[in-house]
């Protein structure tokens, strides 16, 4: 949403709000991959709860892969993929 808002502003909007939906993207970015990201080679943590993550593996993770501005980076992608 912060990506397609920031796309909106670079054509039709201010330029100064577009930049700040760039800001706030990336430090979604960021703060997805770092929360959820399994780095044992997991694809992603269903959820966490309480700092606790659950590792279940489940389809819907495919989402962060499928969506036209991902949020997570190529090779947690590809990971994904192949789990």
């Amino acid at each position: 949403a912060l990506r397609i808002a920031q796309l909106f502003h670079s054509h039709f909007g201010s330029k100064d709000q577009a930049q700040e939906y760039e800001r706030a993207a990336g430090a979604a970015f960021l703060s997805f991959e770092r929360t959820f990201v399994n780095r044992a080679g997991r694809g992603l943590f269903d959820c966490v709860t309480n700092g606790v993550p659950d590792r279940a593996v489940r389809p819907n993770q495919l989402f962060a892969v499928s969506l036209p501005f991902t949020v997570v980076s190529a090779d947690v992608g590809a990971a994904i993929v192949d789990l």
